[in-house]
C-alpha cells in the first residue's frame, strides 16, 4: 500500500515505517509539517505557546488555523500527530479539517464513551464513519496516525493498529476546506483541546 501524501511529517520514536508502510515513504509528498521549533509559517496561530519542538494549548481559545484545502484533491492521505492531552474531559479534538458541522474529518483523544476516536462525513454526525482506539489519558504521550487510503480507514496508536472501516466518503469528498484546525473542533460548543502538540 502506498500513500500519495502525507500530511504531517514526524512519527516519534515508538511509530515505525514497519508498522505502518503506508507513512512517510521516501516518494510521498508532505502537505504540511509543523515540528514547532519556531513559529509556524503556514496558517495562523490563535494563541499557543510554541517553543522547545512543541505546542501547548490552553483549553480556553488557543488554536491554529492551519492553510486552505489542505487535503483538497487527495484520496489517500495520512494525517500524523505526537500527542499530551493535558485533561480527561471528553471531545479533546486534536485536529479537525473541513468546511463546517457536517462536512469533516477529526481525530479526538477522549470521547464521551472514553476512546480516543477519529471519523469523516460529508453529512453530519449522524452518519459517520469511524474508528476508535482506548482514550489517550491525562498527561500521556502518543503518536497517532489516521491514514485513509481511499474508502480505507485506519488508525495507529504508538505503531500499532487499533482499529479499521471502510468509509463511503474518501478524503478528496470533502470538497475545499476552510475550517483545518489543531486544538479545535467544527462544533463551537465542543470544548478546545488542552495539551501538548509536538508534532503534527
Amino acid at each position: 500500500m502506498k500513500m500519495k501524501k502525507v500530511l504531517a511529517g514526524i512519527l516519534g520514536a515508538v511509530m515505525t515505517i514497519s508498522a505502518i508502510p503506508a507513512v512517510m515513504a521516501e516518494d510521498d509528498d508532505v502537505i504540511l509539517h509543523y515540528d514547532f521549533e519556531s513559529e509556524i509559517t503556514e496558517g495562523v496561530n490563535y494563541g499557543a505557546t510554541i517553543k522547545n519542538g512543541y505546542a501547548y494549548f490552553d483549553g480556553e481559545d488557543d488554536y491554529i488555523h492551519m492553510p486552505d484545502n489542505v487535503v483538497s484533491g487527495e484520496e489517500d492521505v495520512t494525517f500524523v500527530i505526537n500527542v499530551r492531552p493535558d485533561m480527561n474531559g471528553a471531545n479533546q479534538f486534536t485536529f479537525t479539517v473541513g468546511t463546517g458541522q457536517n462536512n469533516y474529518l477529526f481525530f479526538n483523544t477522549n470521547n464521551p464513551e472514553g476512546k480516543a476516536r477519529a471519523a469523516i462525513t460529508n453529512v453530519g454526525h449522524w452518519q459517520e464513519y469511524a474508528v476508535t482506539a482506548d482514550a489517550i489519558g491525562r498527561g500521556s504521550w502518543a503518536s497517532v496516525a489516521v491514514v485513509m487510503d481511499g474508502k480505507s480507514m485506519k488508525l495507529y496508536v504508538n505503531g500499532e493498529i487499533a482499529s479499521e472501516t471502510t468509509s463511503e466518503v474518501i478524503a478528496s469528498g470533502l470538497g475545499d476546506t476552510n475550517r483545518n484546525y489543531l486544538a479545535k473542533s467544527q462544533y463551537s460548543a465542543d470544548s478546545y483541546f488542552k495539551g501538548y502538540i509536538d508534532d503534527f
